[in-house]
């Protein structure tokens, strides 16, 4: 039995796939563990550092990132937020005994991919949005997770 769903999240239109991990959890009163990867801002400092780049370009560069990646953020909880609210799902820290499903959020930051891993070793059932765009989950993580 299902009992514990994770769902990477990006803050893009590939999260619309929360409406599958959904018709999964209703029947099996499943958790839902919705998973956030934030950019580690020591490894875009070092991608960054290239010889003959001016400090002020990498600086400008790591800023647009990590502002890009705020507002990404922002997007994909209030997302979790309406999801829940409109589906009236429980927010819990952890699998409830109920007759409903429940979710969770996390925010994680470092390699998507050794995150979702991770969290995929202790859920039951992974859901990952089918890719629209350059904004869905990085295609890194689905090579590592094929």
């Amino acid at each position: 039995m299902i009992k514990s769903i994770l769902v990477p999240v990006a803050g893009s239109a590939s999260d619309l796939s929360v409406t599958s991990a959904l018709a999964v959890a209703r029947p099996c009163k499943a958790h839902l563990d919705f998973l956030y990867t934030g950019l580690d801002a020591v490894t875009i400092r070092s991608l960054l550092s290239l010889e003959g780049t001016s400090a002020k370009l990498i600086a400008d560069l790591i800023e647009r990132v990590e502002r890009e990646a705020d507002q990404r953020e922002r997007q994909a909880k209030q997302l979790f937020e309406s999801f829940c609210k409109t589906e009236q799902l429980a927010l819990a820290a952890a699998p409830a005994s109920g007759p409903f499903p429940s979710a969770t959020w996390f925010t994680e930051v470092g390699s998507e991919p050794d995150r979702v891993t991770e969290y995929a070793c202790t859920a039951d059932l992974l859901v990952i949005g089918r890719p629209e765009a350059s904004d869905s989950i990085r295609s890194e993580t689905r090579g590592q997770l094929s």
